[in-house]
């Protein structure tokens, strides 16, 4: 792959949130119009994605009307760790401006220490969906609570009316 194209050559530099790229076997890609010069993109995806890094642009970068620009986002799905997408590409190649490749080394099973780094991001992402959950269940059992005591309220008052008109 390795193309370079005149709005990658804006890109600053690739920001990694996990401590080792190289732990990772292979990563997702995806080039999207990002808002912002040097901050994460907005993630929001619960699906089993895990953001592992963005690229950021030069100061004088140029961006549209909107202060959008092309930028890299890199991440890996939870479910596909055991086998390597044919999308996939090989961390140690991306770089600023260049598009990453897609090695032989990508296409291999994990080795037991890109396991562990593997197996400790999975922990800390489950974790993180169980908060999520746990809250989410909170929320309905509060508004389930005011539903059954408004739909008591609502048969006392039908009796009182069934009462009076008899």
């Amino acid at each position: 792959m390795n193309s370079e194209c005149d709005e990658w050559l804006e890109e600053g530099e690739v920001v990694w949130l996990c401590d080792d790229p190289a732990s990772f076997p292979f990563v997702r890609e995806v080039v999207q119009p990002l808002k912002g010069r040097t901050r994460p993109p907005p993630w929001r995806w619960r699906d089993g994605r895990v953001l592992l890094g963005y690229t950021t642009l030069h100061p004088d970068a140029v961006t549209d009307w909107a202060g959008c620009a092309i930028r890299r986002y890199f991440y890996i799905m939870l479910a596909e760790l055991g086998r390597s997408p044919s999308e996939a590409i090989d961390p140690l190649t991306v770089r600023p401006g260049v598009l990453g490749e897609k090695t032989e080394r990508c296409k291999q099973q994990p080795t037991p220490a890109q396991r562990a780094a593997i197996d400790a991001i999975m922990g800390a992402e489950q974790a993180k969906l169980d908060v999520r959950r746990a809250a989410a269940r909170q929320r309905q059992q509060k508004h389930r609570q005011p539903v059954k005591e408004r739909a008591q309220r609502n048969a006392k008052r039908r009796e009182r009316y069934a009462r009076k008109r008899a």
